[in-house]
């Protein structure tokens, strides 16, 4: 008989051996049926009357003989644990620290045989590396989603590439969006450190408004799923969704195939891109060994060789791209996300660009005053040009700004609401900014110094000069319109209806001999009226009608005809 008996073989000995004991207790001649059933097995009619033997011995169950092999006692497993499923180690510390009552340990072979007995390669990997490497071998369904924006999955990634930030080698993180259903990345952004919670406001923020290098994907989720990451779970990404009205899904703790969108997102730009990258690093998953080890896999002393974070910034954005437009899916009918996108006629809900805006900041509830020094907050004190331009010292405004971030804040108008603008730190201001902020203010002066010099010249009466007797005559005429203008600069009121003011007229002209005429204007009598010679015909020659009297012409004007 075979030293190693495989299960399902003796399963079907029993079944054979016990049909063969039914037919002898039916006093049937088994001859034939136990040739049969050698033939069937590729052994003798002699061995199947053994098995028939055997199992009249064991009640009338076939039950082959097994081989005494070495199984682990309790302490050797407990002693497995402890070495957190290391072997070798396990073996050595039995061999010269042995638990007493246990049986001699067998050879190295045999005890690594008798391990992998006691347990399951998850089991093995579990205590070796830990539960998210046991959860590997775990069975797990596919999630189903039926629509665009159904379910957003949002998550962090670690470059496997050293890049150059300000002279020095990091590995930069990723905070990106992907659509469950059309597996489009809508949004990310990426921070030279550790991720926070602003660098996912900041991708927030791109993922929810429809436009830029991510167009037209984007609007409003119905859910997003995220890990329980402190940082997921902060305040300020809890209510900036909470205010947008789309609520976050924390998933259960070490469950990545919740969530296997984003994971299988991280693990394709690992494969397809951060390789090709110069300064790539393999990080291998738990208990496997890197399938090449550069000489980069530490960290570099230098940054000689390395690429420069807008390059890699670059390279991220055009690897997104590819992956939107130009890379078809299986699962999505072979298809690129762009276009399951486009296929999908359910309705985006936009946000509003100034909503957006102001929901994915943090701000304290407290309105500050813009001071001659500008707004102050956290010791810091922060400027910006608009506040000379619009004269705004004095005013209540309400702070707000990117999670972990105060080089630069926003400034809102504490009644209204409106927003003003943005305003950087003093102590971290470039010289640009520090000059357009003097430069705004000049202006303001210079603008305020125009219109006070034009003033004052509109208030000195200037004088004409006389060369004979006569009344003082102002050199300068305004109309009513201009008086008005004036008025209106200097902010007085404008003059009522009612009788003029001497300076409120033209200058009269010269006096002339009939402005002595007494008695009405109509009263006045009227200069003769003389007749030019020109442009007249010469009259005809004298008449003898023309030296007569008037009464006969005026009783018969017709007479001379």
């Amino acid at each position: 008989m075979p030293a190693h008996i495989p299960a399902q073989d003796i399963e079907l000995r029993i079944e054979s051996v016990r049909h063969l004991l039914e037919l002898e207790q039916q006093n049937t001649d088994t001859a034939p049926h136990r040739k049969i059933v050698a033939k069937s097995y590729g052994v003798d009619e002699k061995t199947v009357k053994r098995w028939m033997d055997n199992a009249r011995a064991h009640g009338g169950t076939y039950t082959p003989a097994q081989r005494r092999r070495f199984t682990l006692t309790a302490n050797m497993i407990d002693e497995v644990a402890i070495q957190r499923g290391n072997i070798n180690a396990t073996f050595q510390r039995l061999t010269t620290h042995p638990y007493e009552g246990d049986p001699p340990l067998p050879c190295l072979a045999t005890f690594y045989s008798a391990v992998n007995a006691a347990f399951d390669k998850a089991f093995l990997d579990g205590l070796r590396h830990g539960e998210c490497a046991a959860r590997r071998y775990a069975v797990h369904g596919q999630e189903i989603f039926d629509h665009r924006n159904q379910v957003w999955e949002g998550d962090h990634v670690q470059a496997s590439v050293w890049v150059n930030v300000d002279g020095r080698p990091v590995k930069p993180w990723i905070t990106w969006f992907i659509d469950g259903f059309t597996k489009v990345v809508p949004g990310k952004s990426i921070t030279p450190g550790f991720p926070n919670s602003g660098s996912i406001m900041a991708a927030a923020r791109v993922a929810l408004a429809r436009g830029g290098p991510y167009s037209p994907f984007g609007g409003r989720p119905k859910t997003v799923r995220i890990d329980r990451g402190a940082d997921f779970l902060s305040t300020v990404v809890s209510q900036a969704f909470g205010n947008l009205g789309v609520p976050l899904h924390p998933l259960p703790p070490r469950r990545p195939d919740r969530k296997g969108t984003v994971e299988g997102l991280n693990s394709a730009v690992k494969s397809n891109l951060f390789q090709g990258l110069p300064g790539f690093v393999d990080d291998a998953p738990p208990g496997k060994q890197p399938r090449t080890r550069p000489s980069g896999s530490e960290k570099p002393a230098s940054t000689d060789g390395l690429m420069s974070f807008k390059d890699f910034v670059t390279e991220v954005e055009r690897w997104i791209d590819e992956w939107n437009h130009q890379r078809p899916k299986p699962h999505l009918g072979d298809r690129t996300p762009a276009q399951a996108w486009d296929d999908d006629l359910t309705v985006i809900f936009d946000i509003d660009a100034e909503a957006l805006h102001t929901y994915t900041l943090a701000g304290p509830d407290k309105p500050r005053k813009i001071t001659n020094k500008g707004v102050t907050w956290k010791n810091n004190r922060y400027i910006a040009p608009w506040m000379n331009d619009d004269g705004l010292a004095g005013t209540l405004v309400m702070l707000r700004h990117m999670p972990n971030q105060d080089r630069e804040v926003e400034l809102y108008d504490a009644t209204t609401g409106k927003h003003l603008g943005s305003a950087v730190a003093t102590n971290q201001a470039t010289p640009q900014q520090r000059r357009e902020v003097r430069q705004a203010a000049d202006r303001k002066a210079t603008q305020i110094r125009r219109k006070r010099d034009r003033a004052e010249q509109l208030r000195i009466e200037r004088h004409a000069p006389v060369t004979d007797p006569q009344h003082p005559q102002y050199a300068q005429a305004m109309s009513h319109d201009q008086v008005q203008q004036h008025l209106h600069e200097l902010g007085e009121p404008e003059p009522t209806a009612g009788p003029a003011l001497q300076h409120d007229l033209l200058p009269l002209p010269v006096p002339t001999p009939i402005w002595a005429t007494t008695g009405p204007a109509e009263q006045a009598p009227k200069p003769p009226r003389q007749y030019p010679a020109e442009p007249f015909l010469p009259l005809p020659p004298p008449t003898a009608s023309w030296g007569a009297t008037s009464e006969p012409l005026a009783a018969d004007p017709e007479s001379d005809h």
